[in-house]
Formats: C-alpha cells, sequence, structure tokens
C-alpha cells in the first residue's frame, strides 16, 4: 500500500508562521477571511495550495488599498 502525502500545515504552524493567535484565526475562519481548513482523517489541515490562495487575496486587498489611497 502506497502513502500519499497530502502538502498541508497544521492551523498551529499558520498561526505561528503568520503570527496570528488561534482563537483569531477561528473567529476569522467563521468571517471567511481565513484560508479553508481541510479534514484528513481527524487532523484539521491547511492545504499549501489554499494556503497560497489566502496569502494572494492579502497581498491583493493591500495593494487595492493602497490604490485608494
Amino acid at each position: 500500500m502506497q502513502s500519499h502525502v497530502v502538502p498541508a500545515i497544521t492551523i498551529a504552524d499558520f498561526c505561528s508562521k503568520y503570527k496570528v493567535h488561534r482563537s483569531t484565526f477561528y473567529r476569522n475562519l467563521k468571517r471567511g477571511v481565513m484560508p479553508r481548513v481541510t479534514k484528513i482523517g481527524s487532523a484539521s489541515r491547511i492545504l499549501y495550495e489554499d494556503e497560497r490562495s489566502w496569502l494572494d487575496r492579502q497581498h491583493a486587498s493591500e495593494k487595492s488599498k493602497e490604490a485608494e489611497q
């Protein structure tokens, strides 16, 4: 049986990487502001592609705010 490795990051690692408190992460997840969380077995993970999409949206939002000023 081959194991399939899914490229993903834990929520704790994501929060540490982006300096977001865990409760803030979950609050913003409910608002639809954070990347999608995927269950892999019993573990919650953020797929790298979802992390990248979220990061791209953050950069686009910053550029949009700069253009307004």
